[in-house]
Parts: C-alpha cells; sequence; structure tokens
C-alpha cells in the first residue's frame, strides 16, 4: 500500500551556529490548499522566501506555521551585543500603554521586560552569519522530517480505518444485491395477498400479478446505482493502496459514494434494503469526515 499522510504534524528541529541556539518549530492542520505562514527573528526575516520554499517541498496541502527562535548557545561564548534603541523605546511605550489600559499605570515596565521582547537585544554579528543560516537549515530540516514522520503515522492509521470501513460497506451492498434478487418474487406474493384480501372470492389473474410485480420491480430497480456505488467503492480503495496526496480524489469518490447511497434509498420499497442503506450512508458519513485530514 502506498504512503498516505494526514494534514495534522508537529515537529521540532534545533541546531547551533555561531555561538547562537536555533529552534524551529513546524505545525500544519488540515486546509482546502497550501497555506504557509512563517514566524522569524527580526534579522532572518530575508531567509523568509527560503524557509517558504523548503516547506513547500515538503508540504502539499494544509495550512502550516513555521517559527524560529534564536538564543544564546550554552557555553557558546561571548557574543557581541547590540540594542535596538527606537525598538526598545516602542516597546517601552506599549508596555506603558498596556500598564495604563489595564489601570496599573503605577507600574512601570521593567528593563527585564523590555530587554526580553525579540529583538531589543541580539548579537551584532552572529545572527546573519553563515553559521546561523546553516544552523536555521538544519533546524528547519530537522522540524519537517519529524512534522512528516507524524504525518505518514497518522495517515496509515486513517488509512487502515477507512479500509475497515469499506469492507464494512462491501459487506452490505453484497446484502443488497442478494435482497434486490428476491425483490420481484416478494412483490409477487405481497401483491397477490392483497389482492386477495380486496377480491374476496374474485379469482385472481396470476399473470397480472407478475406484470403488476415486475413494472414496481422495474421501478425501484437499482441495478445501475449499486454496480456504480461498487465501481466507486474499488476506485476509493486503489486511490487508498496508490498513496501520495490523493485527498482531493477520495473527498470527490466519497460524495459520488453518497450520491448514489441516497439514489438507492429513494428508489428502494423495500425495509430491509432500506436499513442496509442508512448503514451504508453512516459508514460514508464517517468516510467524508476521515478524508478531510488526508493530503
Amino acid at each position: 500500500m502506498g504512503e498516505i499522510r494526514s494534514m495534522t504534524g508537529y515537529g521540532h528541529g534545533a541546531a547551533e551556529g555561531g555561538g547562537l541556539a536555533v529552534a524551529c518549530d513546524v505545525k500544519t492542520v488540515n486546509h482546502r490548499y497550501l497555506d504557509v505562514h512563517v514566524k522569524l527573528p527580526r534579522d532572518l526575516h530575508d531567509r523568509e522566501p527560503q524557509v517558504v520554499q523548503r516547506v513547500r517541498k515538503a508540504v502539499g496541502r494544509g495550512r502550516v506555521d513555521v517559527t524560529v527562535r534564536v538564543d544564546p548557545a550554552p557555553g557558546g561564548g561571548g557574543q557581541r551585543l547590540k540594542v535596538d534603541a527606537e525598538l526598545a523605546r516602542e516597546v517601552h511605550a506599549a508596555l506603558r500603554a498596556v500598564a495604563e489600559a489595564v489601570g496599573r499605570s503605577e507600574e512601570p515596565p521593567t528593563l527585564e521586560q523590555i530587554a526580553a521582547f525579540d529583538g531589543v537585544v541580539v548579537s551584532e554579528d552572529a545572527v546573519r552569519s553563515d553559521e546561523v543560516r546553516e544552523a536555521l537549515q538544519a533546524a528547519l530540516r530537522g522540524a519537517l522530517d519529524a512534522m512528516a514522520t507524524m504525518r505518514r503515522d497518522e495517515g496509515a492509521a486513517l488509512a487502515g480505518d477507512l479500509a475497515a470501513r469499506l469492507a464494512r460497506i462491501d459487506g452490505w451492498l453484497a446484502e443488497v444485491r442478494a435482497r434486490a434478487d428476491e425483490l420481484l418474487p416478494s412483490l409477487r406474493d405481497r401483491l397477490h395477498e392483497r389482492l386477495e384480501g380486496l377480491l374476496g372470492e374474485t379469482p385472481v389473474d396470476p399473470e397480472r400479478v407478475l406484470a403488476e410485480a415486475a413494472m414496481l420491480a422495474e421501478k425501484g430497480d437499482v441495478t445501475e446505482e449499486m454496480v456504480r456505488l461498487g465501481q466507486h467503492v474499488e476506485a476509493f480503495r486503489a486511490q487508498l493502496s496508490a498513496g501520495g496526496r490523493v485527498g482531493r480524489k477520495l473527498d470527490f469518490l466519497a460524495q459520488e459514494m453518497h450520491r448514489e447511497t441516497n439514489t438507492i434509498g429513494s428508489k428502494t420499497p423495500d425495509v430491509a434494503v432500506s436499513h442496509r442503506v442508512i448503514d451504508i450512508k453512516g459508514e460514508i458519513e464517517r468516510i467524508r469526515e476521515q478524508v478531510q485530514n488526508i493530503e
């Protein structure tokens, strides 16, 4: 069976370079298209196109959130630090505005609060060094690999669940076929009983009963719908086996399965068939929900 990937995943990667520690977190959730959001430290904003490009190669569909942090590495040695004075003033003003907004103006921002804001205090040269850029790539690669592993594992679980649901639909569809083959004799007998009850001693023409039963059976014939439903089930199973980015195809096939099942339910005059149609529709609904999370 080919590889099926879920659109839900998380991965963390970390690397060091230039005396700094780079940490990267990648989180993905289901989305109709590929939607990438990247949050980088100010001095690495120029690397965003490269990060997005790497993500697009690794992910086909889903919302992807990438967050990168840069901190001094343990034992990384002394670093020349630079203070962004303009940003520090902006942060100070913003924190004071927050304090006033909540009625705490008597508590001015502390130096620790201002310095902790991203970009206020940075290494003067290290963040832009080639070592740090390489560390960013390594951390991103580790996060994407971990995320891909999680998506593969969840995708395998989804594929197993879907295969089990298809097998149940196969069994119920076989019951519907068998019951459909018995429909004409059943309709004939029921029609004969009703006519006898209505006509009393008047003889009932068996040929007329058979013709009427055949006409009713033809109106309720669901052979074509059963054939198409079976074909859609097999096509769905084939896509699961092929693997890859098949989420949209599976979603389309699930919709077609649901449509054919609805038609069978609306045409059939038989209670036993109707009950099985309800069972099949329930499984297809659960399949449609699961498919929404497949890449």
